[in-house]
């Protein structure tokens, strides 16, 4: 009898085993000490604009996410080679508005956190705040953002914007402008450039975001300057620290959720990269997840792996989503996006979209070969862009 239970269970194993799907292995937390701007623990889709991630490194080579730092910037929506912008974080209680520093959280509006408070997925990411007691759990589809924020009580919980971020090759801003469009929604641009080791990358990052409870103030920042209950923050054309906080009276266990759309052609643009992918969700956030962990699942069953030793697929299926997860689409979901000369242009097939993000350095590289082989449909919109 105990023999034939032994063999029961052992079957049972096999089973579960046999049913567990490609992305259950991936584990985003796999090179992120020591890391590059593109490997990133957060959630993304493949080849996805939005690749929102937490930040805790200040401005530095190979900035961004390091494991061994433990505390948090902030949460930023990208994490391209030589790009990056547009950083959000989860509040409350003493204004702050610079993020401090690794070694210090205290000197700004950084947040203390522990591993074990900590889940990084294929297409989800969370993690709790500790100097907070919030907890901030993210996915994303392509071009949008999806967070949701559980608070603690409080009268002075706040979500800051912040333009001027830390990155791997640092950045400049030339404009900014961050406008209230009503007591739910919030648009902005930033004009920046990346500098020289990125060989003064230029770009505008454009962006909506919304809430799906009304804030009952708009305020911002502007270098030292604080401004309360206004319409609009803008540093003019001058190169400042910039950023915009709204603030809620929250009850324990509240739940805030945040949408945000950017493009890098104009915020209308972004409103509608932003209604277009998030909106048939109707604000379920479970849903987002479960469908970012489809897509993702999809694409790592190009590939079918046999072996029962489990941490070899989960480096086989972590490094096959990193190839896809590192790279970026730049035009939006109806074609429109911007050229090499900062000029506005329409592809003729949206479907076929322009890629970003070091596609064919060096041909030496397997990820060419990869593509072709698991993907040429991605291959051939490389030729494509």
């Amino acid at each position: 009898m105990r023999y034939l239970i032994i063999t029961f269970l052992i079957a049972c194993i096999g089973e579960l085993q046999a049913q567990k799907q490609p992305v259950a292995y991936v584990d985003p937390m796999i090179g992120s000490h020591d890391s590059r701007w593109i490997m990133f623990p957060g959630p993304t889709r493949p080849f996805g604009m939005v690749k929102l991630s937490p930040d805790n490194q200040e401005l530095a080579w190979k900035a961004g996410y390091e494991y061994e730092i433990n505390n948090i910037a902030g949460f930023s929506h990208i994490h391209s080679w030589t790009m990056a912008g547009l950083l959000t974080m989860p509040t409350n209680g003493e204004l702050k508005i610079k993020p401090g520093s690794e070694k210090n959280p205290d000197l700004g509006y950084r947040s203390r956190f522990n591993h074990q408070d900590e889940i990084a997925e294929a297409g989800y990411y969370s993690v709790f705040l500790d100097d907070y007691k919030i907890k901030a759990e993210m996915t994303t589809t392509k071009r949008a953002s999806f967070q949701r924020y559980t608070f603690p009580r409080n009268d002075s919980s706040s979500v800051l914007i912040d333009l001027q971020i830390p990155s791997e090759y640092g950045s400049e801003l030339f404009y900014t402008e961050i406008k209230k469009v009503s007591n739910t929604e919030i648009e902005g641009m930033s004009y920046q450039q990346s500098l020289r080791k990125a060989n003064y990358n230029e770009y505008i990052v454009h962006f909506v975001m919304r809430f799906d409870k009304p804030f009952t103030s708009f305020n911002g920042w502007v270098k030292e300057e604080i401004v309360r209950n206004v319409d609009r923050v803008s540093s003019g054309f001058g190169h400042k620290d910039v950023g915009a906080f709204v603030t809620f009276p929250t009850q324990e266990g509240e739940k805030i959720m945040v949408q945000a759309g950017i493009s890098l052609v104009s915020i209308e643009q972004a409103r509608l990269n932003l209604e277009t992918e998030m909106n048939p969700f109707n604000w379920n956030f479970d849903a987002v997840v479960e469908d970012a962990k489809k897509e993702w699942n999809d694409l790592l069953s190009t590939i079918e792996v046999e072996d029962s030793r489990e941490e070899l697929k989960i480096k086989f299926y972590t490094n096959l989503y990193r190839a896809y997860a590192g790279r970026t689409t730049w035009s939006d979901v109806n074609g429109k996006y911007i050229d090499m000369y900062e000029k506005e242009q329409q592809l003729a097939d949206p479907s076929i979209p322009l890629y970003g993000s070091d596609g064919f350095w060096i041909s030496i590289w397997n990820l060419n070969q990869l593509w072709s082989l698991a993907t040429p449909q991605i291959a051939n919109n490389w030729v494509s862009t």
